[in-house]
């Protein structure tokens, strides 16, 4: 080889070392370098680095000293390479100083004279120097081609070193490698940029290195360990070199404008090109051709790609079409895909040169490429191919411009073909708008706003479609009017949000945008008196906010009162009322709007101030965490704002005061300065009462909710509040809360209680003294010992507070006997070792772990959390020893937990040692040792974890655990994944072990590094049968074997993964091993493939095996042995998820797009399996009892016609063998056969395929199942989108022979999906009109229906669907005759009185359809909302065939006949069955005139109907109870009494019934308000107590649509009120305006608001005395104490989360005052003259009086 510097060493001999900084000798430099680590002010650093480089300036003569300085300049360079001013700071002084220069030429002559003399290269003394070219060459003093003259021998010789490793497979270097390559990627990119930047260099490198680079980048290309990522980099080394090789060695090149070209085998027949003496192979493998490809096209100019020819092709043809080549050979290798997807964009945006005669079939494959890979599973692709999209659409665009308008159409036309729910579709819309204009789009797609707004509010669908209408609309605003545009693309929109409630977000933005681009039209649509449903508000809302952002300002009509605007924009009390509305985004909307502004000093306004504390009281228990969250996020914001804002006013204050001791004319600015000084304490006002508010809500039985958000508020208001002012806010009591919060159940919270009690003083919490310490410090370690996982915690951060209080260090004890101290007080470091040896005192954990009431692994998790807090640069000498303790100690517990966890009982295990156990229950002993033994393994495998982490964190530094521990760690978790058969223990071991394994992959330690390595190969050994192991488990999964294995895999640190690579080889070779001798190996090794497949981290890394994967899967299929089959199952339920993606519906037969594949793309992604499923299906498909059968249809089922015609040639192969599945017996196979068939129809040949099915049906000796099977496929058709045209007539009269022999030859299954069919035909074909046909088919229908004979198949659905035949017939295709309507009464009324129970319910549940739809759609009954029943979809999909104008009818005919029937039913309702009751009642429920004509008397009929629910059956009760809501609505109330009404609706409102039942009491309460609230009472004393009981149970409900539905009591009560005429009339005012607008509207508010004013109105409308007792006793209820549960382990779930005593006791006390303290006229509640002593009489003696009437009420009741 010609190698230019071949006369001073050999480059063979050149050996890599990654050696450490070498600390300075010098001892001003080594201080400064202390100082600089030890400091992070920024100022201080940059006055340190400033010092040395002056030191190395000053130094010249000084070797040694001048050395060190440029060596620790250097490894600033890199150590500040990630703060950006450090950085800059680093470069100037630097470049000013002229230093750049001769640091680069002294550090390259001393690594240069490493490699010639020692052959020796330091790799971090390299890359130290590469960081500072890199940093400096943007400084301006830099001189590149100086630099690059000192610089290119090194990087040649470190390249070539590199390739000599590389043929030795690196095995010298393999710990160093990765740093290796690091070093190299940077050297690559420093001779690329020589290349790039073509400098005067050039010339040398072209004549003295140019060859031997080809050489060098050749061998890297061909080696098959180098990763792609520096394979790229050496692509481009290579084209460029080539390039630039001497005129003189080109005289044999065939190819000389592309020399490249001579290395690929398409354009070189022979083995080897020789470039001089140098023999290279030939490039074959497709990761070199794709990195040869793109490499040419980014070294060649674009001229030149555009001009040169080779042959007869341009050579931009011939790299596209190369490339095209390889995409459809490797698009399933995620590297090579994603260099061809880049390297494709980088054409697309130079096609447009070329010229129209070649651009057609460039297009068409570009086209067929997009459609492929638009979908592609890695993420980068499908970036690429949306960029490359876009850029051939711009192609078609311009050329279109040009007159050529092919290229358009051909778009257009593959577009169209689209699925009108396929993303691609949505992007090229957006984009034919952008390149071809709104006009040409809306020429070509019409009605295309009402296309897009119809499927706007599909899930999956929703974002994209509001993204391309809004991207088509703002495009369309620069082309057309504002009038035009606003009536083509807003109007839609509002018509949309009115009547589409699931749209409101997406309507919202849309009109949000058109705002953005048009204010004018919020005025259009929502004018000032226009209030609007819920959706628009939200729009209203969000308009606002975009106009709070951006300083929009909107014009206020002279007419109206500007006092009454907020800011002028929008008018208050619509504000406050949007604060307290039941949807959550419109508050949410109205917080956003009052918070956000364009100027973060914006001071905010008093009105403001009382809106945030109004709006925290009403939403602070929000039960949606992401309205919780944005909540906090939008109060920190308002916290920042006031920050500013008082800043600026505490400067303005300071600033006016100064002026007034200047300027003469004081008047002016002393009334600007009482401005400021009123805000300053508006400000300070407000934040003090909002901190108190937030402390009031830390309450000992306030939710979750209330104290997760006040809590952290409460961080945020610190940082904002005087230490002073933040102190003043807490009492003792209020801490006491804080400080109570460490026992709640959630641990979130008592992180934030730790930080806010720590910034309160120690003696507030009781610290005052070392005997409260001590006895504080003991009841906590208590608790760690205790048997629920809860107080354990609580323990952990109890400690944690503990070790802060200033006695803690009288108690601990360090030194010696004679009492000495150490001179550093570190709280945690003193709780850690208290903890430690009170671990290690307990010594007999065989005889502990069995005692009921202590348990140990909460002085473990202890021990790790305040690990994890710990400060991790200090004492690190003190925790070393402490470490090796830990270590120990927990190795010595193992021994004595592992035979309880690795005991394959379920029921637990009882250590022998344990004698006492025989006098209790061993079950149950059993069973807490084995939760307590498995806790205490989760905690340990945490805190070694833990350890480990630190340790080798602090490897560099600190040794602070020997590697003898560290291995025995290591061995300690192996054994945990080996022997535990308890899920509990080796799920939470993974947890550990990941950690372990990623500190271990990236130990610095060589002899640690490889550990993670190691104990992968001894894993895999047990997956071969290498190593044989009685303790692992075959069954349970193989138990943590596979966690064992992920653990190691998934933390592997190199972005190459070859130890992965190796691992799947190895597992799938296992698998593909059938003999019956290694079936306990193949279920291992199939159970560790389940888990790495279904690994996210792994996503991209197993996308390579999934074809092996599913080979192995479905020939697991086929093994005799359960356990392989079952593990087989499991394997191929991963797979199918990596293939097909997460199911994205509940739905799993009706899958979305997101969860398909076509045909091509699937088979292009797994080539492999088009064979093998092929083969496989083949083999299997007569088979009636094939258990691979399945597996193999299911994948079919997932893919879809692929766009591309020529690609459906090939699936013809599998036709034959789906079709033969359509006679399977078994119904599963015919479904998943007839779905797996939807895959091989070309969509241009439907309709050929249907007539094939008909012809198949049309001969006579068909059997059953294949007619079925043949049924099902052209159902699966009629359900597609697929678009035919066939002879309907025809088709029916070559099959209607199926209704003649149904239950004869043909089953009732199988003419019932007939039936079903031809009732899609029908219905896709709305304008079929052979009646002829229809009568022959009706006349059948008929016949069979007048039959009584006996069926000889089952019935199943036969009957109803005939049913559905025939109604479609005769509304939908027959004129409307006198005998339309009679003939469908009769039907129904037939079924409703005859014997079949099914049928009777179908007709039930097709008349409770047809009533919803002609009442009122969207609303439903409880049971119906709640989901507990639905109605049958062959039922919706009827009835929603219908037109009002005939449900009317049908209704209207049957109504006399149905009134009868019902009132018979519910006469002698014995007989019928519970079911049919509740249906039955559903029903009656649209019909009171059946219950009026019960010739009962009103209270009788009453009294029968709460007789019905006397029973345990719930859905009844409900149906039952709105019974008697549309009863009660139709009569006088005031004949009826309602004591038993009332018992009923009590235990209906009770927390422990369904939650349809409790819905269905909000109804009943809500539209029989006129109980309670008519002028004359009809509910008085305890009936009318007792209604606002059950509504304030409701309003506490947990469950939030129950609490919302009855949050609408309170619109009742406001009637009472008016009618009372009650004097309060500034409350009744006030409660009626919050709930009513002028227009009517009913403004739904959140239950927080109802109950308080539900209060508020029963203060009213009850007695005085009533009163009294009503409020009295929300406010003192009673609640159980949650420790008196039985369990010892297992923690209760909160319930009644809503039910809050303290929370609401304020509002009970405001009211209570008033009651119990009448004023007269002209006193006030705050004089001061009434004394406290008479107050407490006065309010006391009145309030026991009114309990005693209560009481003797009671007692003659």
């Amino acid at each position: 080889m010609m190698t230019p510097v071949e006369n001073k060493t050999s480059w063979c001999e050149l050996n890599f070392e990654s050696s450490p900084n070498i600390s300075p000798e010098d001892t001003l430099l080594k201080d400064l370098l202390k100082v600089l680590e030890e400091t992070t002010k920024e100022n201080e650093q940059k006055r340190h680095i400033k010092q040395v480089v002056d030191i190395y300036k000053d130094s010249t003569e000084q070797k040694v000293e001048n050395l060190e300085a440029k060596n620790l300049l250097l490894e600033f360079f890199t150590r500040f390479n990630s703060k950006k001013l450090l950085k800059k700071y680093l470069q100037d002084v630097v470049g000013k100083s002229n230093l750049s220069s001769s640091i680069i030429k002294s550090t390259t002559d001393e690594i240069l004279g490493n490699i010639y003399n020692k052959k020796y290269c330091n790799i971090k003394q390299c890359n130290d120097l590469l960081n500072f070219v890199y940093i400096m060459q943007n400084s301006a003093t830099f001189e590149y081609e100086v630099t690059v003259e000192y610089l290119f021998p090194v990087y040649y010789m470190i390249f070539e070193g590199f390739v000599h490793h590389a043929k030795s497979n690196f095995k010298d270097i393999l710990p160093i490698y990765e740093e290796l390559v690091i070093l190299l990627n940077a050297i690559l990119k420093q001779i690329l940029s020589v290349f790039v930047k073509n400098v005067n260099y050039i010339d040398v490198v072209s004549k003295q290195y140019s060859i031997s680079l080809v050489v060098l980048a050749h061998t890297v290309l061909m080696h098959e360990r180098i990763g792609f990522d520096l394979k790229t980099k050496c692509g481009l080394i290579f084209v460029h070199s080539f390039n630039t090789v001497p005129e003189i060695h080109r005289q044999n090149f065939k190819y000389k404008d592309c020399p490249p070209l001579e290395l690929l085998q398409d354009y070189n027949e022979e083995k080897y090109f020789t470039l001089i003496n140098n023999k290279m192979s030939i490039f074959k493998h497709s990761d070199s051709v794709v990195i040869i490809y793109a490499s040419i096209l980014s070294a060649v100019p674009q001229e030149k790609l555009l001009k040169v020819k080779i042959n007869d092709k341009t050579l931009i043809c011939l790299l596209y079409d190369g490339l095209m080549e390889c995409a459809r050979s490797k698009t399933g290798v995620p590297h090579i895909i994603v260099e061809i997807s880049r390297t494709l964009n980088i054409i697309g945006k130079q096609l447009k040169a070329i010229p129209q005669d070649l651009i057609k079939p460039l297009f068409l494959e570009a086209i067929s490429y997009v459609w492929s890979h638009i979908e592609h599973f890695v993420d980068t692709v499908r970036t690429y191919t949306r960029q490359f999209f876009v850029e051939i659409i711009m192609v078609a665009a311009e050329h279109k411009n040009n007159g050529y308008a092919d290229l358009a159409e051909i778009l257009l036309e593959n577009v169209k073909q689209l699925s009108l729910t396929q993303s691609l579709r949505f992007l090229a819309m957006e984009n034919i708008a952008q390149y071809m204009g709104c006009d040409y789009l809306l020429e070509n797609f019409e009605d295309l706003q009402d296309s897009l707004l119809n499927i706007i509010s599909e899930p999956r669908l929703s974002d994209q479609v509001c993204k391309t209408y809004i991207s088509i609309m703002e495009k369309h605003f620069q082309e057309i009017d504002n009038d035009q545009w606003t009536a083509i693309w807003v109007t839609p929109v509002t018509r949309v949000l009115k009547n589409c409630n699931q749209c409101t977000s997406l309507c919202q933005r849309i009109i949000t945008s058109a705002f953005q681009l048009h204010p004018a039209i919020l005025r259009i649509i929502f004018p000032n008196d226009y209030v609007g449903n819920s959706q628009e508000s939200g729009v209203l809302l969000k308009c606002l906010q975009y106009a709070r952002h951006n300083g929009i300002e909107l014009v206020v009509d002279r007419k109206e009162n500007c006092a009454l605007y907020w800011r002028g924009l929008i008018d208050k009390e619509k504000l406050e009322k949007f604060m307290i509305h039941q949807d959550e985004e419109i508050r949410i909307s109205v917080l956003a709007s009052i918070v956000e502004s364009q100027k973060s000093t914006e001071v905010f306004l008093d009105w403001e101030f009382d809106f945030l504390s109004n709006y925290m009281h009403y939403n602070i228990t929000s039960q949606t965490p992401n309205i919780r969250k944005q909540i906090i996020s939008y109060y920190k914001k308002a916290l920042a704002r006031y920050n500013a804002g008082f800043y600026v006013i505490i400067r303005n204050i300071a600033f006016l005061t100064k002026k007034l001791e200047i300027v003469e004319e004081k008047q002016e600015a002393q009334r600007i300065l009482r401005v400021y000084q009123e805000l300053r304490n508006s400000y300070k006002s407000f934040m003090q009462k909002f901190a108190k508010q937030l402390i009031s809500n830390l309450t000992f039985d306030a939710n979750y909710y209330r104290k997760s958000t006040s809590l952290d508020l409460l961080i945020a208001v610190h940082k904002v509040l005087p230490p002073g002012e933040w102190l003043s806010c807490w009492t003792d009591d209020d801490i006491k809360n804080c400080h109570n919060v460490l026992f709640d159940s959630y641990e979130t919270n008592k992180k934030m209680a730790v930080i806010l009690l720590k910034h309160l003083p120690p003696s507030a919490m009781g610290f005052t003294n070392v005997e409260f310490t001590f006895k504080y410090m003991q009841r906590c370690l208590n608790m760690a010992l205790d048997v629920k996982p809860s107080k354990a915690l609580s323990a952990a951060y109890l400690l944690e507070v503990c070790a802060y209080s200033p006695h803690f260090y009288d108690i601990v004890q360090y030194g010696n006997n004679e009492g000495e101290q150490r001179q550093v007080h570190n709280p945690i470091l003193d709780m850690l070792v208290v903890l430690t040896g009170k671990l290690i005192a307990q010594s007999n954990i065989k005889c502990e772990i069995s005692k009921s009431k202590t348990a140990h692994y909460g002085i473990v998790l202890s021990i790790r959390h305040l690990l994890e807090t710990r400060d991790i640069s200090k004492n690190n000498d003190a925790y070393s020893g402490l470490f090796d303790h830990l270590v120990t100690i927990c190795l010595n517990l193992k021994d004595t937990i592992m035979p309880v966890v690795c005991s394959p009982s379920p029921e637990g295990y009882i250590p022998v040692v344990n004698e006492e156990m025989c006098e209790t229950d061993e079950s149950i002993r059993a069973q807490m040792i084995l939760v307590h033994a498995w806790r205490t393994v989760k905690e340990m495998s945490l805190l070694l974890a833990e350890i480990v982490r630190q340790v080798i964190k602090l490897e560099n530094s600190n040794e602070m655990l020997s590697e003898s521990l560290l291995l025995k760690i290591g061995q300690f978790f192996i054994e945990i994944f080996i022997e535990s058969k308890h899920r509990g223990v080796f799920e939470q071991a993974y947890v550990g072990f990941s950690v372990i394994c990623d500190s271990f992959w990236t130990s610095a330690n060589s002899n640690l590094n490889c550990l993670p390595r190691t104990w992968l190969l001894d894993a895999l050994s047990l997956c071969t049968g290498e190593i044989h192991s009685k303790k692992l488990c075959p069954t349970r999964r193989s138990a943590g074997l596979p966690l064992l294995i992920l653990s190691i895999l998934g933390t592997e640190a190199s972005p190459e993964r070859p130890v992965f690579k190796e691992a799947m080889k190895t597992l799938l070779n296992v698998c593909e091993n059938v003999d019956p001798t290694n079936d306990e190996c193949r279920i291992h090794s199939m159970n560790v493939l389940r888990s790495l497949f279904r690994h996210s981290k792994l996503g991209e890394a197993v996308s390579a095996y999934i074809a092996p994967g599913v080979v192995v899967a479905i020939n697991g299929f086929k093994s005799d042995a359960w356990g392989i089959r079952n593990s087989a199952t499991l394997l191929y339920s991963s797979l199918i998820t990596r293939i097909f993606g997460v199911l994205r519906t509940t739905n799993s037969e009706n899958l979305c797009m997101k969860n398909r594949l076509t045909v091509r793309v699937f088979f292009l992604r797994y080539p492999e399996l088009f064979q093998f499923l092929l083969e496989t299906l083949a083999e299997e498909c007569d088979k009636s009892d094939s258990l691979v059968i399945h597996p193999i249809l299911m994948i079919l089922s997932r893919l879809c016609p692929s766009h591309l015609e020529e690609h459906n040639v090939q699936m013809e192969k599998y036709t034959p063998h789906v079709t033969a599945c359509f006679s399977n017996p078994a119904y599963r196979t015919r479904d998943f056969a007839a779905r797996a068939f939807m895959a091989l129809i070309n969509p241009h040949s439907v309709t050929s395929c249907l007539e094939a099915c008909f012809n198949k049906i049309k001969v006579p000796d068909i059997n059953d199942n294949e007619c079925h099977g043949i049924l099902l496929q052209m159902w699966h058709i009629l359900k597609s989108n697929a678009q035919f045209h066939v002879p309907l007539t025809n088709f029916l009269q070559n099959s209607i022979h199926l209704l003649k022999f149904v239950g004869k030859k043909f089953s009732h299954m199988t003419v019932a999906l007939y039936i079903e069919v031809v009732m899609l035909f029908l219905m896709r074909f709305r304008n079929y009109d052979d009646l002829d046909m229809l009568k022959n088919i009706l006349s059948l229908l008929s016949r069979q229906i007048a039959s009584n004979l006996l069926p000889l198949t089952s019935m199943s659905i036969f009957p109803q669907m005939r049913m559905l035949l025939v109604f479609y017939i005769i509304v939908n295709k027959f004129e409307e005759t006198e005998a339309t309507y009679p003939a469908i009464t009769n039907q129904i009324m037939s079924h409703l009185y005859g014997h079949d129970i099914e049928m009777k319910r179908f007709c039930l549940n097709l008349l409770i359809y047809l009533n919803q739809l002609q009442n009122d759609a969207n609303f439903k009954h409880a049971l119906f909302q709640s989901d507990e029943m639905c109605i049958p979809y062959h039922i919706i999909t009827l009835v929603d065939s219908f037109d009002k104008s005939s449900i009317t009818k049908i209704l209207t005919h049957i109504h006399p006949y149905l009134k009868c029937f019902l009132t018979e039913e519910i006469k002698f309702q014995h007989y019928i069955k519970q079911e049919d009751q509740v249906l039955l009642f559903l029903l009656v429920n649209y019909y009171p005139c059946v219950i009026k004509y019960l010739n009962l008397s009103k209270q009788e009929t009453l009294n029968m109907l709460i007789n019905f629910c006397n029973c345990d059956n719930e859905e009844l009760i409900s149906a039952v109870v709105s019974c008697i809501s549309t009863f009660l609505l139709q009569l006088d109330y005031n004949v009826l009494r309602y004591d038993k009404l009332i018992q009923v609706l009590v235990e209906s409102a009770s927390p422990a019934a369904s939650d349809y039942r409790r819905l269905a009491v909000c109804d009943f309460l809500s539209k029989n308000y006129i109980l309670y609230c008519n002028e004359d009472p009809i509910l008085v004393g305890d009936e009318l107590q007792m209604v606002l009981n059950i509504v304030m149970v409701l309003l506490e409900d947990d469950d939030t649509i129950v609490r919302n539905a009855m949050s609408n009591f309170a619109t009742a009560l406001k009637i009472k009120i008016t009618l009372n005429n009650n004097p309060k009339q500034t409350i009744l005012t006030f409660v009626h305006e919050i709930f009513v607008f002028s227009s009517g509207y009913r403004w739904p508010v959140v239950p927080e608001k109802a109950k308080e004013d539900l209060l508020n109105l029963g203060s009213i409308i009850l007695q005085k005395d009533r009163a009294i007792c009503f409020i009295f006793s929300w406010a003192c209820r009673h609640f159980p104490d949650s420790s008196n549960d039985a369990s010892e382990i297992f923690e209760r779930g909160e319930l009644n989360l809503y039910a809050e005593n303290v929370p609401f006791m304020n509002i009970c006390a405001q009211l209570l005052h008033k009651l119990l303290w009448p004023l007269e006229d002209g006193l006030s509640y705050e004089d001061k003259s009434i004394f406290i002593e008479e107050h407490a009489l006065l309010v006391t003696t009145n309030l026991l009086d009114a309990l005693l009437k209560k009481s003797i009420s009671d007692d003659v009741i």
